[in-house]
């Protein structure tokens, strides 16, 4: 995120606080013709977390994703990778594995997963 934000910080729409409760959908679609990168610094209710949307909303965006040179080389750099024999590197150390919840740990509603229509299933999963 940062290598692409210092390369393309236009393309980068920060807002301080978001409800996950219909919020990111609505930033979202208010911002649709413009269509940046939406960064929401905090969640509300869900202290330490941050959210994002609209990450590869773009062919700029994909490319980078993907490490593609442009936008038009987007195909032929994802056969690439669909196509690859490489094995994946390992590595014990990368800021997924900052916070690691084992068996009996791990709380599903203590993500700020987003409701973005009405009609979308609810925080208990009813």
């Amino acid at each position: 995120m940062d290598s692409y934000e210092a390369a393309n910080t236009s393309d980068i729409m920060r807002i301080s606080e978001v409800d996950p409760l219909f919020e990111p959908t609505a930033y979202y679609l208010m911002l649709k013709e413009e269509n940046p990168l939406i960064l929401f610094e905090n969640v509300k209710s869900y202290s330490g977390f941050r959210m994002v949307t609209n990450l590869v909303g773009s062919d700029r965006r994909l490319a980078f994703a993907i490490g593609a040179e442009r936008g038009d080389d987007v195909e032929r750099r994802w056969r690439s990778i669909a196509t690859s024999t490489a094995s994946p590197a390992l590595t014990d150390e990368a800021p997924v594995k900052e916070l690691v919840q084992k068996e009996g740990q791990v709380d599903l509603l203590g993500l700020p997963v987003p409701v973005h229509y009405e009609q979308d299933g609810t925080r208990r999963g009813l």
